[in-house]
Order: structure tokens, then sequence, then C-alpha cells
């Protein structure tokens, strides 16, 4: 190899020298800038925090009670018998049959069944029994926010009086008066009014439930 051959041969291999190390140093550049392109922000230890739920506020609900949740029922009823009458359960129970048919909104006097239990009405209106027991225990219910429709006297009569004399708590119930533990109501049905009466038999003022006395048509 001569000398002019031997200066071409190491001309071009260090040509592929640089050329070779440019490519590395490309490369690595890329490689970097790649990279730095995934970066991931530093993440915290701060807590999610989840919005706080607003308070939904709900008022009672006034539906007819069972008879196991009223503090009063009733205080005269009749089982019929088999063949009776409402004629002659009116007889044996000192009262009218038309008495019984009204404060039993009995449309049919004829439909009356053996086994029917029908409230008995005396002097004109249907009297109640208070259950003292049970009057405590609705006190105590009201008193930790249960049953907050018992510390109005309309809408305890509202619950309570359904199916005496056909109301219904769809009808209309007014306070007419309340004072000292003790209230009148007027319900209206179909053009006809209706006094409840109703009293405290547990706790007077604000704080205490309502229990009906009596109903009577006027």
């Amino acid at each position: 190899m001569n000398k002019q051959t031997r200066a071409v041969f190491f001309f071009l291999v260090a040509l592929v020298a640089i050329l070779a190390g440019s490519t590395s140093f490309f490369a690595a550049k890329t490689y970097k800038i790649s990279n730095s392109s995934k970066i991931k922000p530093l993440e915290t230890n701060s807590p999610e925090i989840s919005p706080t739920p607003s308070a939904v506020s709900s008022s009672a609900v006034v539906k007819p009670a069972s008879s196991v949740e009223k503090p009063s029922k009733p205080a005269d009823t009749y089982t019929v018998q088999r063949g009776e009458t409402l004629f002659v359960v009116a007889q044996s129970q000192g009262s009218s049959w038309q008495d019984i048919a009204e404060a039993n909104g009995m449309s049919d006097v004829d439909k009356i069944q053996a086994g029917q239990v029908v409230v008995v009405p005396k002097n004109g209106q249907v009297d109640f029994t208070i259950d003292n027991t049970r009057s405590a225990s609705l006190q105590k219910d009201v008193d930790i926010g249960k049953y907050q429709f018992r510390l109005s006297p309309e809408d305890t009569a509202r619950s309570d009086a359904p199916n005496v004399y056909g109301l219904q708590i769809t009808d209309t119930f007014t306070l007419k008066s309340s004072d000292n533990g003790n209230a009148q109501v007027q319900a209206t049905r179909e053009g006809k009014n209706f006094i409840i009466k109703l009293t405290q038999p547990a706790t007077k003022g604000d704080k205490g439930i309502w229990a009906i006395e009596s109903i009577r048509p006027i």
C-alpha cells in the first residue's frame, strides 16, 4: 500500500468513526428528550376531599295509623254475630242502627257480616279510650324525633280518625281551638262536619303528643 492509498484509508476510517459517534450522540439526545416527555408530576399525600352532601330536610309524613300505633281508640265496639242485622246489634248495644251506620261510614246496612267489628256511638258521638302505656311510649318516640306529626292536633286527627264516620286522611282537618292540653279540630267530609276533641295524655305544651277523646257530627 503506497502512501497515497494509506492516507485515503486512514481518512475513511476517521470519517466512519466520526459518523458513528455523531449517530450515538443524536440517539442519546433523542432518548433523553423522549423520556423527559414521560415524566409524571410529583404525587402528594394530600387526601382526596369529597364534597359534603347537603342535609336533606324532611317534613313529617302523616298517614293513617294502625290500631297499635294510636294512643287512643274507640271505646265501644261490637263484633257482629252470625244472623244478626244492624237493627239487632243496635238494640243490644243501646244505640240506633242509623247512628251505627253513620259512625261506621256504611252506605249499605244490609252488607253487615258476621265477624265484622263495628264502632258503637253513644249519646250521638264516638268516645275514645286512651291507652296510657301506649301514650307514654309514643311520647318517648316523639322526644327523640319520631312521629313529629303527633305534636299537631289536626295532624293527629288526620292520622287517627280515618274510618270513624267514614273520615279519610284526604278530608279537611282544621284546628278550632287549643288550650291547656285540650284541643278541638273540625273535620269536613262531603259537606258534613265533625268535631274531634283531643287531649295531651303524657306531656302538656308544645312537646306533648295528642290523642283523640271523641268524634261527633255537627
